[in-house]
């Protein structure tokens, strides 16, 4: 029988062996592309080896907090920052919970409630709704703060701390707890026709899905990302189906 592959099929056991994997497989490569502001000339280039090291160091972080087994919520644009904390809270075996920022702020807090959410992520041009979800759930801590900050409670503060935890002991991050067959997104609905409901999905049902597929998919070495991140098939292929392939996402700032 006449194969119609056209890419070879891989398989991971959970999302962190994904990534140590694209950074030796696809090293140097440019996994992400973006520009700080819309009008910048500079393009600034994330490369898949420096990609696994903000991963390691923002998973040893989150997993010195305590997040194994939270829920955190994420509110933001696709935007670099949101491609780590989705890869860092699967790696350190915490639930990521993608909501929509541009549902009003009382919809955010009630899904958040009714997410148990632990953790959230957010951009600070929508600091209001985070109040909103903060005054909601149970949070560990202050809201911790995407796209550059450089707060006491930010990503960019974060990583850095985590970085001095993976120099010390790199064990701590490679050991942490994942079941792969457990829920690890809880992605909801868009409530077109009601409240939205929380789709339970495990990092087996992810990745399984997109390496199936791939293996009969054609593909270029950039793509343009326009889907929102909170959307299942927008971080899914934009973020796991790229890390595969190695191939360059360029995450639009306009």
């Amino acid at each position: 029988m006449k194969s119609h592959l056209l890419h070879p099929k891989r398989d991971f056991a959970d999302v962190r062996q994904l990534i140590e994997w694209a950074g030796d497989t696809h090293g140097e490569k440019i996994a992400f592309s973006y520009r700080v502001k819309a009008g910048d000339k500079d393009v600034q280039t994330i490369s898949f080896a420096q990609l696994r090291e903000d991963v390691r160091h923002l998973a040893s972080r989150l997993r010195d907090m305590g997040c194994e087994g939270k829920h955190c919520a994420v509110m933001g644009s696709l935007s670099y920052d949101w491609v780590l904390v989705y890869y860092a809270v699967l790696v350190c075996g915490g639930v990521l919970v993608p909501l929509d920022r541009d549902w009003k702020g009382e919809d955010l807090a009630a899904t958040a409630k009714d997410a148990e959410v632990e953790l959230l992520f957010c951009d600070k041009d929508i600091a209001e709704k985070a109040s909103a979800v903060e005054e909601s759930a149970r949070l560990l801590c202050p809201t911790l703060w995407l796209k550059g900050s450089e707060e006491d409670h930010s990503l960019r503060r974060l990583t850095a701390e985590g970085a001095s935890i993976y120099r010390s002991s790199p064990q701590f991050y490679h050991d942490s707890s994942i079941a792969p067959h457990r829920m690890a997104l809880l992605v909801y609905t868009s409530g077109t026709t009601g409240a939205g409901k929380g789709v339970m999905l495990s990092q087996t049902a992810v990745l399984s899905n997109i390496c199936a597929a791939l293996p009969y998919i054609d593909y270029s070495q950039k793509t343009v990302a326009v889907l929102p991140p909170h959307h299942t098939y927008g971080s899914t292929v934009m973020l796991i189906g790229h890390t595969v392939i190695g191939s360059e996402v360029y995450i639009s700032s306009g």
